[in-house]
């Protein structure tokens, strides 16, 4: 998820929207990316957030792993 490039698995038809907020306090990011993807010819609902990453890249990466392992 997040991202086209990024789907749960290959072969994969995503619908997708991500979102990503900066803490004013702390500055930690807080992304989520909720989406349906089709892994051989079974359709997941997946929604995924994170809380209070270090950068965003940190919270994308964990975003991508866990929705990769939903639906492995």
């Amino acid at each position: 998820m997040f991202g086209s490039d990024t789907t749960a698995r290959s072969g994969s038809s995503p619908a997708l929207k991500n979102g990503r907020l900066q803490r004013a306090t702390s500055g930690l990011r807080d992304i989520d990316s909720v989406g349906q993807v089709t892994v051989k010819g079974h359709r997941y609902l997946v929604a995924v957030l994170s809380n209070g990453s270090a950068s965003m890249s940190d919270g994308i990466s964990l975003v991508k792993r866990t929705a990769r392992q939903a639906v492995a």
